[in-house]
């Protein structure tokens, strides 16, 4: 990580909990003089051309949040990171036990409230960037949120592989000693990486690449090949580690998806890890 962009990330951080601490004292009643001068959500602009482009604004391009859906997400991060906000949260609800960002709230004390922040197929819930503890006799609106670790530690600069998924892939590492690929096969990469530039020039979904043939260390090699023109780190998924049960299969599609939005990395699946196990 770049020391300089770290740092700038850590101020813009720091300001942005600043600004939420006044932001939930004004709703709570606090008064604030004596305190820094007082700020806005335009702490929170950044110039999209600039040099330094903090990771929550970056965050927010990949996932295409609103202003509200980004003011909401850092102050679920808050929570984990400022002390001040767990009371500075059951005091903006008035209420002793709401030590906890929700729904209602940020529809409350942010200037351009946004309903989509609540529903199923918003950004913020479909990505699972914040984590919503519904309970049965509770409503959504006043449930407690709280923003999923991998996104917390995203914002603070910390952009590794998801622990979930790092404890069941592999990286490939690319060989010491490469020789240009035959042109059969470089045609292929070729194939490969056109189809992946034009799936993203469209805005389209990645395409899933499907390589056929008895020998995997060619297609292993070919893989390696299209992530390394791509810029993609590529990792490998023993296939006895997939899944049995299809919700936890969708999950690890799920997880992996977020993950590509947040690390340029593919992904590859070989055949013969079935053969072996059958």
């Amino acid at each position: 990580m770049d020391a300089s962009w770290a740092g700038h990330n850590e101020q813009y951080l720091v300001t942005g909990l600043a600004w939420l601490r006044q932001v939930l004292k004004q709703q709570a009643g606090i008064e604030t003089e004596g305190e820094a001068g007082a700020l806005t959500s335009a702490v929170l602009a950044v110039d999209e051309d600039g040099e330094f482009m903090p990771a929550l604004p970056l965050l927010a391009q990949q996932f295409g949040l609103s202003a509200c859906e980004q003011q909401l997400l850092l102050l679920c991060v808050g929570l984990e990171l400022d002390t001040q906000i767990a009371s500075l949260c059951a005091k903006a609800q008035d209420h002793p036990q709401r030590t906890y960002p929700t729904f209602a709230l940020a529809l409350t004390i942010f200037e351009q409230p946004d309903w989509s922040v609540v529903m199923a197929d918003g950004a913020l819930r479909y990505w699972r960037l914040i984590e919503v503890n519904e309970q049965p006799t509770t409503p959504l609106t006043v449930s407690a949120l709280r923003a999923d670790m991998r996104v917390v530690n995203y914002l603070k600069g910390v952009n590794q592989l998801d622990e979930r998924l790092a404890e069941l892939v592999n990286p490939v590492q690319p060989a010491r000693e490469t020789s240009p690929l035959p042109p059969s096969q470089q045609a292929t990469v070729d194939e490969m990486v056109n189809a992946v530039t034009r799936a993203e020039r469209l805005a389209g979904p990645l395409p899933v690449m499907q390589l056929l043939g008895t020998d995997s260390t060619s297609a292993a090699q070919l893989a390696q090949a299209t992530a390394a023109q791509l810029g993609l780190r590529l990792y490998r998924l023993p296939l006895e580690q997939l899944p049995t049960q299809v919700s936890e299969l969708t999950r690890l599609a799920w997880l992996w998806h977020r993950e590509t939005l947040l690390l340029p990395v593919a992904l590859l699946l070989l055949g013969e890890d079935m053969e072996a196990k059958g």
